[in-house]
């Protein structure tokens, strides 16, 4: 409290007090409004953080499920690459026939397909 007599400085004096009161019980308040918002901002961020989780979890069994499609498609890859090879051979094997066939009949034209293979 001032030491002085005179009533007009005791006014402004408490006037000041009380303007730096009302200013401080505002900024109070506006603090208070920026903790809820703040707890507010965290409550979010923690849910999203559980649901950056989830899509991480979600993304890790996709790859894995992803990691096992591509074993089974290399393996069927391979399946494909050797009924490819065995298949050909075969194809070869009966062409080969054939024209050993046409060769036959070609070369004796009335020889009976039971005489031209064997």
């Amino acid at each position: 409290m001032p030491t002085t007599s005179d009533p007009m400085r005791e006014t402004t004096v408490c006037l000041s007090l009380q303007s730096l009161d009302d200013t401080l019980q505002g900024v109070e308040a506006n603090l208070g409004k920026t903790r809820e918002t703040v707890k507010g901002i965290d409550a979010t961020l923690g849910k999203t953080m559980e649901t950056v989780k989830e899509i991480d979890e979600t993304v890790k069994a996709i790859n894995a499920d992803l990691g096992k499609t591509m074993e089974k498609v290399e393996g069927l890859d391979k399946q494909l690459q050797e009924f490819g090879q065995s298949f050909g051979a075969k194809l070869d094997k009966k062409l080969d026939q054939l024209a050993n066939l046409i060769a036959i009949f070609t070369a004796a034209p009335n020889t009976t397909l039971e005489r031209a293979k064997l």
